[in-house]
């Protein structure tokens, strides 16, 4: 093979996927693993097989070895976060929930802690399981806890003279840490398509050691690199990016030429031993398939644009090479799209490129009050541009759109007859005109249709007709979030939510929708179905489980389940 590194690296990904899968469903993941195998025995010679058979081996190993620890009784914990209502933190790299007597724990604090250990893995995300803790006590600070302090020392800074809003824009932008953003704040990123902006990410990586580059030299670059992802918390795309950094620099001092594929190839490997969940981890699918899609069809697309100035042409292309292996992945976990991404990176990226190195110099001038309000008067300005910037491109920009799995499967059907037609066969030309065709049909819904969804308190359904989505709803105020998240996963174009008078909505083609106040808040809203002149009713009695569907055809109800 021309590139070993990249099937090795494929191999070692199957063998974690495989363990994965073998943990939560033995009969699935024996079948990936047999299938990835066996179809490579039968492909590839012998002796390469047995090399690629050891680093499948070694991505199993490398999984049971990282889910095969637990904490005892006595242990030191590192807390790294918290959430709701418990803290998250790390036993010797491996991810674990604390719970307990969690009093007086902050983030970045390393404790030395006795309790006890529930065992409850969840492979996808690298958690081991729960630990009880019963008593601890806080051990001296070190690195690490340095690094936690120097950021709610950064937000208290940027706070007091930025406001609250910017800062936590700006701690988000060039450390990496959202947990100061407000859930509008994160909606806006996700609209205008550069949510991968306050995750430090590639993108990151690369402004920083460019700096650092021209103005200290490769090396010191290099390793003020390393501890710049440190700093922000070692995420899976800002490690990837470093990697191929050094890679590409590790090349030239030892006079061999870099090779990108081989490169990306390296990463992968290396963080997959290390971590051998990853290939649950949303981050480094999403960091790993745009890095691809940029190696690999960057320079056509920048022959495509070529009328376009340098500068735009350059930055489309980024944009669409990135989306082009990452879009169906999207349509199989995140299912949400948003449609202004080009928009969003074209015009905002450069706010951020500036943003991004003038907040990590104000990090190295902390000490230097006089110098740190300078730079913050600076950081506002540029702020103040790009909050105009961020109104004018929402007045333009579509809503973030549902994207599930049929699309998915859709944009793999499309490049497979691409590739199809690149082999010589020219009739793959038509697959993606009949693939358009039924996604267009798909869309459209030419008989109501009506989902509902029970939830923790309350209740909602989903009324498609034609190109209306209207959601009804009764809800508590603490399943807020929830309605959110359906109503984008749905493409919902109007709510009826919490009524306490009758209310009719014009779904078109003459067909009506009442609701009707329902009276305990946890209870479904009986709804009225007006359609050929009859009247169907929907209530809580007739709606007994988490789901159903209903479908109007004809003027008669169906009822599917």
């Amino acid at each position: 093979m021309e590139r070993p590194l990249v099937l090795n690296a494929i191999s070692v990904f199957m063998g974690a996927l495989s363990a994965m899968l073998f943990a939560e469903n033995l009969p699935v993941g024996a079948l990936l693993s047999a299938s990835f195998l066996c179809s490579l025995y039968l492909t590839i010679e012998r002796r390469g097989f047995l090399l690629v058979a050891l680093f499948f081996a070694l991505g199993v190993l490398s999984f049971w070895v990282y889910f095969g620890s637990q904490p005892g009784s006595s242990t030191v914990l590192r807390v790294t976060g918290k959430k709701y209502y418990y803290f998250s933190g790390e036993y010797r790299g491996r991810k674990v929930i604390i719970k307990g007597d969690t009093e007086g724990l902050a983030a970045g604090d390393s404790i030395a802690a006795k309790g006890s250990f529930e065992k409850d893995a969840l492979p996808a995300k690298g958690i081991l399981g729960t630990y009880y803790i019963e008593s601890y006590e806080r051990r001296k600070p070190d690195m690490i806890s340095s690094f936690y302090g120097i950021k709610r020392d950064m937000h208290k800074s940027f706070s007091s003279r930025l406001g609250e809003e910017d800062s936590s824009v700006l701690m988000a932008l060039c450390f990496g840490d959202t947990s100061y953003l407000t859930k509008s704040q994160m909606n806006e990123f996700n609209r205008l398509g550069v949510i991968h902006a306050i995750s430090v990410s590639g993108f990151h990586m690369a402004v920083i050691y460019g700096m650092l580059e021209k103005l200290l030299g490769a090396k010191a670059a290099l390793a003020l690199s390393a501890l710049y992802a440190l700093f922000t918390g070692m995420q899976a795309a800002t490690l990837r990016a470093f990697l191929m950094i050094f890679i590409s620099k590790m090349s030239k001092f030892a006079l061999r030429n870099y090779d990108s594929i081989s490169s990306i190839a390296m990463a992968a490997l290396c963080l997959l031993v290390l971590k051998p969940w990853y290939p649950g981890d949303i981050g480094f699918m999403l960091s790993f398939l745009s890095t691809l899609g940029i190696i690999l069809y960057y320079r056509k697309f920048t022959l495509f644009f070529w009328r376009l100035p340098r500068m735009a042409g350059e930055a489309v292309s980024i944009c669409l090479s990135a989306q082009l292996f990452s879009l169906p992945y999207i349509a199989f976990t995140l299912e949400q799209f948003s449609p202004g991404f080009i928009l969003g990176n074209l015009f905002l990226m450069p706010f951020y490129s500036v943003l991004v190195v003038l907040g990590n110099i104000a990090l190295l001038c902390s000490a230097a009050v006089p110098l740190l309000d300078l730079l913050c008067r600076i950081i506002g300005v540029v702020m103040s541009a790009m909050s105009g910037a961020d109104h004018m491109l929402l007045g333009v920009c579509p809503p973030v759109t549902h994207f599930g799995y049929l699309y998915g499967v859709s944009l793999m059907l499309i490049y497979l007859s691409f590739i199809f037609y690149k082999k010589g066969h020219r009739h793959a030309l038509y697959y993606p005109v009949f693939v358009i065709l039924f996604l267009s049909v798909s869309s459209f819904s030419f008989f109501p249709e009506i989902y509902y969804r029970k939830l923790e308190k309350g209740g909602c359904a989903f009324v498609e007709y034609r190109n209306e989505c209207v959601m009804v709803c009764n809800y508590d105020h603490s399943s807020a979030y929830e309605i959110y998240r359906l109503k984008e996963d749905y493409g919902v174009t109007k709510v009826v939510s919490n009524v306490r008078n009758r209310t009719v909505v014009e779904l078109g083609g003459g067909l009506k929708l009442a609701v009707y106040p329902a009276a305990p808040p946890e209870e479904f809203s009986d709804m009225d179905i007006f359609a050929g002149g009859r009247n169907y009713r929907l209530d809580e009695k007739s709606v007994r489980s988490y789901e159903h569907l209903y479908v109007i055809i004809f003027n008669r109800l169906l009822h599917f389940w």
